[in-house]
């Protein structure tokens, strides 16, 4: 049980205030349609205002975004990642989480499994998914 109000710190060098707990949703796909819409709604009732997802998660985006209301919106933060490393795909997969999440902004868009040192040259590079993220956000996408 949660004990006193919750507490919010500022993510990295971002201006985004969150919750000291944040909500990840990789279990998520394992509880029932009603329960998981039970459980997010109940975390964002007790203060937690960051959800953290991924494509990679099975059907998680879709149980978040049929689980919060679009008006619960404004209440929390969302996160989610790609695997993806070329622009097209990551485009379609932004697509897809935004359909999913029934949302039409995220907060933050990470790279997903990036594990050995070619992933890492691969995002880096100057056509790699680091830019390709970079000057989407630049455009406003």
């Amino acid at each position: 049980m949660c004990e006193g109000p919750m507490k919010y710190r500022t993510l990295g060098k971002t201006e985004l205030k969150v919750s000291s707990i944040s909500f990840g949703t990789l279990p998520l796909p394992a509880l029932k349609r009603e329960e998981a819409k039970k459980v997010l709604n109940e975390a964002l009732n007790r203060g937690i205002n960051f959800i953290d997802t991924a494509r990679g998660y099975r059907e998680s985006e879709e149980l978040i975004g049929k689980a919060i209301s679009h008006n619960r919106r404004k209440d929390f933060y969302l996160a989610t990642k790609t695997r993806a490393r070329r622009e097209k795909e990551i485009m379609r997969e932004l697509e897809t989480s935004l359909k999913l999440l029934k949302t039409y902004y995220l907060d933050l868009y990470q790279i997903h499994y990036v594990n050995t040192d070619k992933e890492l040259d691969d995002v880096l590079r100057n056509d790699g998914a680091l830019s390709i993220l970079q000057k989407l956000k630049e455009k406003g996408i």
